[in-house]
């Protein structure tokens, strides 16, 4: 099954699948092992820099999404069947204030999915890249009101620290992927922290 048709199918079902960064081998492994002691699926991804600490290669220069690169990335995909995701309104980092006006809106979501013809689209409802100082809030009428207006997976980027009741009710809202990066590299760090002070190698 492709990703796109299993977001839809996600959507369709009240169900969302995790999408989850990794940063070397012990995240991946860490992140392998969960998905297959529960039985879940999971999208592993990878950000820039991490592309770059792996060796991968040069990583692409990134650009801000608009219409017209995205329709672009979109009629390459096409060709590989892959999933184009795009990201529109915009979504806090560590430290910065969401604000209300930054929020994604139906009317720019359904004019924005049909003019580039992705199949997911990462949306501004509340979260926040990093680690939330106060306990986000999620947009969920705004969430159910951009899942109406348009046919495309809802996406939740920044998915570290917001609280499961809120998870679970953005995903009956219309809410297909979760994004998570944080809540992985932290339980990284701190294992690795609490081994290192175990030992002298």
């Amino acid at each position: 099954m492709l990703l796109q048709d299993k977001l839809q199918q996600l959507g369709a079902t009240g169900k969302a699948l995790l999408a989850t960064n990794f940063y070397n081998f012990e995240t991946l492994s860490g992140v392998l092992q969960a998905a297959k002691a529960t039985n879940h699926s999971v999208i592993l991804q990878l950000s820039e820099s991490s592309i770059q600490y792996l060796g991968l290669g040069v990583a692409t220069a990134m650009a801000r999404e608009n219409i017209r690169i995205t329709a672009q990335v979109v009629k390459i995909a096409a060709g590989y069947n892959a999933n184009v995701e795009a990201e529109l309104g915009y979504i806090a980092k560590l430290g910065q204030v969401q604000l209300v006006s930054q929020y994604t809106q139906p009317g720019e979501a359904k004019a924005f999915v049909e003019a580039t013809g992705i199949n997911a689209l990462a949306i501004a409802v509340g979260t926040a890249h990093g680690f939330y100082k106060e306990t986000p809030q999620l947009q969920l009428e705004l969430i159910a009101q951009i899942h109406a207006a348009t046919q495309a997976a809802l996406v939740l980027h920044g998915g570290s620290g917001i609280p499961s009741n809120q998870l679970r009710a953005a995903i009956a809202c219309g809410i297909s992927k979760i994004n998570l990066a944080t809540e992985t590299k932290n339980i990284f760090m701190k294992t690795l922290q609490q081994i290192l002070s175990q030992t002298d190698e």
